[in-house]
């Protein structure tokens, strides 16, 4: 263990606001019924799965994670990690409202994606001849702000692939090639391409080996590979010196430059160009699979001297104040609007779920506006619940959570906070939960 911060306390590392927090217990309520399945796997130089070093037991959220580092070769890697099955579901849901604090493709998220799309542009003009390069494809495009720089640029074939369909929705209004599944299903159908973009993806694939074959049936012969990975021994501009802010759930791997070059030619593909950031260009060429060389202590020194840094920004929960409230107040109510112009409504939710009766807990902004929106549906609300008794909402009778509640099919948590403590509250009641932001699922 890299020190104390690191062990499994279930404290988040960072601000979260009310969409990110209701992900996070979202996705906590999977891990702990049990429906989100764990698998081990050794490190792929051959380094079994006990032999590997655990240096973290959370990420950054405060989301019980094991993080290893393989001492044979310096891989650092999640290790337990969730099935492909279980990161489908994770991306396709509250993979963007945990990451981003939003659930909804907006311009904002496209623009900050076409910035980036500029400086992969820059950075490959730097390099090779991009005028040589007639098709483009962008795995993990998301709403393909990148895609449309270099379709801009006079690209011929640009398209983007991703597995979250609201995402790729938003960029096919804009009018760009993008499509829902994995680079499979274009291989499958025989499809070639002089660049594939892998910013920030690489780091998600579960299997590496399999996914590097893919991508080499996608390229031309000549076809040539960029990646983009968060460095794990560059962490001072982004990450503020804390190995802790940069860990995530999602990220199977973390790299530095060497090992990255290392993967990518045990899998036949050597580099063109790259840096510590880590960024670069790779090209196919023949499996090399010769002597080991081990980043194990170079990384390790590095991780343990951030701990020692005074400059490393440490972070400190903010006060639950009126105004803190206020803010996540209006955050949730901006969310369920933009959900609801996209025809995600609460009601619509409910009833999928076969859920007809419910109480809502919270007798305040978000409780009231819930309410209204479901007077108008098929949804009946019997009651409130709300540790003020006094509460009163169009006559309906409030009870406190302690009290004998009527029976329902479930009761909607309309506050901004403390999930899991009213979940916790409230298990007497008969009725499952539904979070009231998670309107988008």
């Amino acid at each position: 263990m890299i020190s104390k911060r690191f062990l499994n306390d279930g404290k988040p590392n960072m601000y979260l606001n009310a969409v990110r927090r209701n992900a996070l217990y979202h996705f906590m309520d999977w891990m702990e019924s049990g429906e989100v399945q764990f698998e081990e796997y050794p490190c792929e130089c051959g380094c079994e799965y006990g032999q590997l070093v655990t240096i973290a037991e959370k990420d950054r959220y405060g989301i019980a994670v094991s993080t290893k580092i393989c001492p044979k070769c310096g891989m650092i890697m999640t290790n337990p990690r969730m099935t492909q099955k279980d990161y489908d579901k994770f991306y396709d849901t509250l993979y963007r409202q945990l990451y981003v604090g939003r659930s909804i493709a907006g311009e904002v998220y496209y623009e900050r994606q076409r910035k980036r799309g500029k400086d992969i542009l820059a950075y490959l003009q730097e390099h090779i001849n991009v005028d040589g390069i007639s098709s483009i494809l962008e795995i993990g495009c998301s709403s393909g702000g990148i895609v449309s720089v270099f379709k801009e640029y006079g690209i011929k074939k640009c398209k983007g692939i991703d597995l979250g369909s609201e995402y790729v929705q938003y960029g096919r209004k804009k009018g760009l090639d993008l499509e829902i599944g994995s680079s499979a299903k274009l291989a499958a159908r025989k499809e070639k391409y002089d660049l594939i973009i892998l910013n920030h993806v690489l780091e998600h694939f579960l299997d590496i080996r399999k996914e590097l074959l893919v991508i080499k049936e996608l390229l031309t012969d000549e076809g040539m590979v960029y990646i983009c990975v968060p460095g794990v021994l560059n962490l001072k501009d982004v990450y503020g010196n804390d190995f802790l802010m940069y860990l995530q759930n999602a990220h199977i791997r973390h790299f530095c430059r060497g090992t990255l070059q290392q993967l990518m030619s045990w899998n036949g593909f050597t580099e063109i160009c790259g840096d510590e950031e880590v960024r670069g260009l790779y090209k196919k060429g023949s499996v090399c699979k010769g002597d080991i060389k081990s980043y194990y202590q170079l990384e390790m020194d590095y991780l343990n001297s951030l701990e020692k840094d005074e400059n490393r920004k440490i972070y400190r929960e903010p006060e639950n104040t009126e105004a803190r409230r206020a803010s996540d107040n209006i955050e949730i109510l901006t969310h369920w609007l933009e959900c609801a112009r996209k025809g995600k409504s609460i009601s619509r939710v409910l009833e999928d779920r076969h859920i007809g009766k419910i109480a809502i807990y919270g007798g305040g902004v978000l409780g009231c506006q819930l309410y209204e929106e479901l007077m108008n549906s098929h949804i009946q609300v019997i009651c409130f619940i709300d540790r003020n008794k006094n509460v009163k909402v169009k006559n309906l009778k409030t009870y406190a959570p302690d009290e004998d509640i009527p029976q329902a099919d479930a009761v909607v948590i309309a506050t901004s906070g403390e999930y899991r403590a009213i979940r916790n509250a409230l298990k007497n009641t008969g009725g499952g939960i539904v979070y009231y932001t998670g309107s988008a699922q």
